[in-house]
């Protein structure tokens, strides 16, 4: 395994862990504690972590097999799989300290909403 691979997993890996744990969080400040909600949420990230693994063997196995172009799979995969637990994690963030809705940064996401 490259630096690449490396480094893409621990950065998805501290996401992911970050999301959850906010998102734990967030459901005890709110005294919305669910274990059905917590194993959803582990499904989810099990699958984001399946996607992964799929996408860096694909593009792993492509190298062995002539195709005659490159598979690039693994980066776009971490990259968008790391922006929706960026995301996910400041949406709960928001819902911890409702003070952080007025900061700049995150009205990007709040005109998101309005467009819906």
């Amino acid at each position: 395994m490259n630096d690449t691979v490396v480094c893409g997993c621990v950065c998805a890996g501290v996401l992911m862990l970050t999301d959850y744990v906010t998102g734990i969080v967030k459901a005890i400040i709110g005294q919305r504690m669910n274990s059905a909600k917590m194993r959803e949420g582990l499904a989810h990230k099990f699958s984001y972590v399946v996607v992964i693994f799929v996408a860096w063997f694909v593009e792993f196995e492509s190298g062995r097999i002539d195709l005659g172009f490159a598979l690039p799979l693994f980066v776009p995969v971490v990259v968008g799989v790391s922006l929706i637990e960026i995301t996910s994690i400041l949406e709960n963030c928001v819902e911890i300290n409702p003070e952080l809705a007025d900061s700049k940064i995150l009205k990007i996401f709040e005109n998101g909403k309005e467009a819906k």
